[in-house]
């Protein structure tokens, strides 16, 4: 009996096996057999196959050029099935192919609904908006009714989507605020300042206006400046009713927990007496301040770089890792090795023009700042490469996906949306004209003019090569994985002794390579530094022990006829300077369980 049963379901497969095939034949031959798709959809959905059912109508609305109402219907059946099968991409697809053939605010409603938790899409979130409400009348008063209806519901993300759609399209700028609180979010800073700058006859009788100004001079450690700008929004009409929304704002910024209560206790109430007995409340509760403040009286105002910028003489700087406390320090010595300057707030410092670039960790968010005869910052940038001429340098963001060219002058030269991979540097022309970088998001490389930002060439087919490095003009040379160094177009290997890890180009004939010999502490390395000459085919070994970084920053700096590199020896750090032309070598500054890394140098 029971082999009875199994036969009896096996048949009944076989037969809804044998109908869905024919009922595919038949949509197949024929699109427009909505019979057949009506049968083929209702044995989809009595066998629960809801990607069948959603796969059929994404397939046939590719095929059908006009619009027919007979399958609408089962297009908004398949998106709400997507929906809940988290197919996003297909949900998107078919919510789209529906408002634009039969606009429906109840429809466009849901869609906003259930796009508040869908990610996994084409486009951005504004471009998806945009598409969905392209047919409808009067696009801007349907985006300001589905804004309202967003609100209410608490689709944040749809919403802030909407409001920068407004704003950005329509100028409409009393949704700039809401769009503007999304940049702070987003770390973006300097786009902030400029808009409040440009809008602010429009803005200024907003408390927001102030508020943000405020939040902005909190995110620069301006506190006086904040709380000015705090008051001034405070005493305003709305400005008690925006308050917490200031503060929430400084909380999504990471501000201490401690600073934004400081200052809510300084701003709900601006009675002098009131806000008397508010701070002494505060002091009760926050005990902890006073006793912090008693270690910081009386200690000496830290050493500006402006003022070792203006030291005569050369100067050096050198990141230091300091192995009993596990602190990294960025440090500013003199000829002699006394140390001008140390932050724990910086990493690595280059030298650019007269001043330095350095990567500041010291705000709860990154940036690339120059001090030198002016002080420049880029906010959201976290890594710096200088040209080997000096004349420019790139930095680049995570956050951004993009990497910029900014000139002598401070000026930008151009941007690129390319994520630098970050095992290796990028490596320049020798005349500083090209640039080549490998981009992290797809691990091509691509050969950069380094004046226009003009993609000159992208390499795809270059994965046999783990490094790659330019030479004069757009001469380009590989390493392999064997550490075997070729120069590329045509292949030409060259006669190197040792396994290359990296390399660069001093000059027209001869080569810098680095030869890794031992792993030191987590993801370093110890070894060999070489000099090859590609016309006679010899070699130099310049020393041993020298640490190799893998990272987008050089691990040794040449400048002038000079190569400054770093090491670790004997339990001491080393730095060392040696001179291209004479041969000559003088070991600079020693430092015990201090590892030294990312040398340079501005000679005056």
């Amino acid at each position: 009996m029971k082999r009875l049963i199994i036969i009896f379901l096996l048949f009944i497969s076989l037969v809804a096996f044998a109908g869905e095939e024919e009922l595919k034949a038949r949509l197949e031959e024929n699109p427009l057999d909505f019979e057949a798709l009506q049968e083929l959809l209702e044995l989809y959905e009595e066998n629960q196959d809801y990607w069948g059912y959603i796969s059929t109508i994404v397939e046939l609305t590719e095929k059908l050029e006009e619009t027919y109402s007979e399958i609408m219907p089962y297009v908004l059946q398949a998106a709400r099935y997507a929906v809940e099968q988290y197919y996003d991409a297909e949900a998107v697809t078919l919510y789209t192919y529906f408002l634009n053939r039969m606009p429906r605010v109840s429809v466009l409603k849901e869609f906003m609904r259930e796009l508040e938790y869908l990610y996994d899409y084409e486009g951005t979130l504004e471009d998806v908006i945009l598409n969905a409400v392209s047919s409808f009348d009067d696009e801007k008063t349907i985006l300001e009714e589905v804004h309202e209806y967003a609100d209410e519901e608490y689709l944040t993300y749809v919403q802030k989507g909407i409001e920068r759609i407004l704003y950005k399209k329509y100028g409409e700028v009393e949704y700039m605020i809401p769009y503007l609180e999304l940049l702070l979010d987003d770390g973006k800073y300097d786009e902030v300042k400029k808009a409040l700058e440009e809008h602010e006859v429009v803005l200024k009788d907003k408390p927001m206006f102030f508020y943000m100004k405020g939040v902005l001079e909190v995110v620069r450690r301006n506190y006086d400046g904040a709380y000015e700008l705090f008051k001034t929004a405070r005493i305003m009409e709305e400005g008690l009713e925006d308050l917490e929304r200031a503060m929430d704002l400084l909380d999504r910024l990471y501000v201490p927990d401690y600073l934004i209560e400081f200052y809510y206790t300084l701003l709900i109430d601006l009675n002098e007496e009131n806000q008397i007995e508010n701070l002494k409340n505060f002091a009760t509760k926050r005990g902890e301040i006073k006793w912090i403040a008693s270690f910081l009286e009386g200690l000496p105002e830290p050493v500006k770089i402006s003022e070792v910028l203006q030291a005569t003489g050369t100067i050096y700087a050198v990141t230091e890792y300091h192995l009993d406390s596990d602190m990294i320090y960025l440090a500013l010595l003199n000829e002699s090795g006394e140390k001008l300057f140390r932050s724990a707030d910086i990493d690595f410092g280059k030298f650019f023009s007269s001043g330095i670039l350095y990567v500041d960790y010291s705000y709860d968010y990154l940036r690339v700042v120059y001090e030198g005869e002016i002080k420049k910052a880029w906010e959201g940038y976290d890594t710096i490469d200088v040209s080997p001429v000096g004349d420019k340098f790139v930095i680049s963001s995570y956050d951004y996906n993009d990497m910029k060219c900014i000139s002598l002058d401070f000026e930008e030269l151009w941007e690129q949306e390319i994520l630098p991979y970050n095992a290796y540097p990028a490596s320049w022309s020798i005349d500083g004209n090209f640039l080549l970088v490998e981009n992290y998001d797809d691990y091509t490389r691509v050969l950069i003019d380094a004046e226009t930002g003009e993609t000159v060439k992208t390499f795809e087919n270059v994965d046999d090569y783990k490094y790659l490095f330019l030479g004069k003009g757009e001469d380009i040379y590989g390493i392999d994985y064997d550490g075997n160094i070729q120069k590329l177009l045509p292949v030409k290997p060259l006669l190197t002794m040792r396994k290359a890890e990296w390399a660069v180009m001093i000059d027209e004939e001869d080569l810098l390579y680095y030869e890794i010999i031992s792993s030191f502490l987590d993801n370093l390395y110890l070894g060999n530094l070489l000099i090859y000459n590609t016309i006679s085919h010899t070699e130099k070994l310049i020393d041993s022990d020298v640490l190799f970084v893998p990272s987008f920053i050089p691990s040794v700096k040449i400048k002038r006829g000079k190569l400054l590199y770093v090491g670790y020896r004997d339990s001491e750090g080393f730095l060392v300077m040696y001179d291209l032309n004479t041969g000559e070598k003088d070991t600079l500054f020693r430092s015990p369980k201090v590892v030294l890394a990312f040398p340079d140098l501005l000679s005056r």
